[in-house]
């Protein structure tokens, strides 16, 4: 046996040996992590935020929530000195695709970034969202948008491509170019200063198997995964995109339930500029990596931790699905906020394990010392418990302010009927904005 054949061997079995020994944190019984909640204005009834959050220079947090089944996006601001959420947008209406009998701008799928002036980018998309009777090809495309925190103005940069919406975005504010993974599998490039966009080409063979989130690096180059377990690189010298020969780290014991969760992409990711490294976590089994691109050819992956709270069901394990609320926090903590069973109640009897409801955990992962802490289930500051489906992709985002102040969007039991936009099995929910203080 070669040398190489031997560190690929013990690379697997490593790999191997977290998903067998560190795989579930400890049951937490009586502890629990209570958090402020603000819901959204106008009542909307959105029922989903994918990723969308972002905490901004000038101190505010700026949201896209998502509707699907033909409804509309939109576009929320935060002022933490007020307490405030305002609502900006219908991003339906302001791209004029209301009430016109068409296929709508029904998500903001991305998370917002930030130029060097300080704009706010976001895009919208569909993804084949809307009633079966409207034809799925009246929806032209999603738009890049921009906002002017300045001047309160929010302008249309234009059409990214004919039926296709942006999932994951990054900006390389040197260049002044957004960078991301399309619905229809291809990586784009929208240059800010002409306005043109380029098509760099397919890097996933369908859009089900492309990567949610895509990571800008310090030298902006960009990096999202690909079926199966693989990773690209968008080179930003040459303008190509590369297939790394690199595997993300995985579980085979995992069930296959939906697209994302069967492809084993990257969850949620981010690029930290102390270590000049990105962190991730692996789709289907929440395990925490650390991608160093300056290590060798295609640079280094490591395993850190298994971020998955503790389940009651053995059977309900092997259906966790990864979130989005992931982020880094300025204690140098990841804060990442999963979803672990419920007692088998009556929230769920009689469901299957694709369909238990689970409450939300905050894991956190300290990056200088390596420990990591499940600091228990969450609660609202009214006792109300945050909520999801274990394999429903669950929905959510993370963001990290800059006094420290760690804010997610999530799903919350819901008392008041009015105000209920979803239902997880007999548990009704509304997305709430929700504030934790390390």
């Amino acid at each position: 046996m070669t040398v190489k054949n031997v560190l690929i061997l013990i690379t697997v079995c490593s790999f191997s040996l977290l998903s067998c020994t560190q795989t579930f944190s400890q049951d937490i019984t009586g502890k629990k992590v209570v958090m402020k909640a603000i819901e959204f204005p106008g009542n909307y009834k959105e029922d989903g935020c994918w990723a969308g959050i972002y905490c901004a220079s000038d101190g505010k947090i700026y949201f896209g929530l998502c509707t699907e089944g033909g409804g509309h996006a939109h576009f929320y601001i935060y002022n933490p000195d007020t307490g405030q959420i305002k609502h900006r947008a219908d991003m339906a209406k302001f791209l004029g695709g209301a009430a016109k009998g068409i296929r709508t701008q029904g998500k903001i799928h991305t998370k917002f970034c930030e130029d060097k002036n300080g704009n706010i980018y976001f895009s919208t998309a569909n993804m084949g969202a809307g009633p079966i009777d409207v034809d799925p090809r009246s929806w032209e495309g999603g738009h890049w948008c921009r906002y002017n925190p300045k001047t309160d103005t929010l302008e249309d940069l234009g059409l990214v491509a004919f039926d296709t919406g942006i999932y994951g975005l990054a900006i390389d504010k040197e260049r002044d170019l957004l960078l991301g993974t399309g619905f229809d599998g291809h990586f784009y490039v929208h240059s800010i200063e002409t306005g043109q966009t380029f098509d760099k080409g397919r890097v996933s063979a369908r859009g089900g198997g492309v990567a949610r989130t895509v990571v800008c690096d310090d030298e902006g180059n960009v990096y999202g995964t690909f079926v199966p377990d693989r990773i690209f690189k968008y080179d930003a010298k040459s303008g190509r995109v590369l297939d790394l020969s690199l595997r993300l780290p995985t579980d085979p014991t995992t069930y296959t339930i939906t697209a994302s969760i069967q492809n084993k992409l990257m969850r949620a990711g981010l690029w930290d500029d102390i270590n000049r490294k990105m962190y991730g976590v692996e789709g289907a089994t929440s395990i925490l990596f650390e991608y160093d691109p300056k290590i060798g050819k295609e640079g280094q992956i490591k395993v850190l931790a298994r971020l998955m709270p503790y389940q009651h069901s053995e059977e309900v394990k092997k259906y966790h699905y990864a979130t989005l609320g992931f982020t880094i926090g300025l204690d140098r903590k990841i804060y990442y906020m999963p979803f672990g069973t419920m007692e088998e109640n009556k929230r769920n009897k009689g469901a299957g394990p694709i369909h238990w409801v689970g409450q939300a955990n905050l894991i956190t992962y300290d990056l200088n010392t390596g420990q990591k802490q499940n600091l228990g289930p969450v609660f609202t500051d009214k006792g109300e418990p945050v909520v999801d489906f274990l394999s429903r992709a669950p929905s959510g985002g993370a963001a990290t302010g800059k006094d420290g102040t760690i804010y997610f969007v999530a799903w919350v039991e819901e008392k008041d009927p009015e105000k209920v936009s979803f239902h997880y099995n007999n548990t009704p929910a509304s997305l709430r904005l929700l504030i934790y203080k390390p």
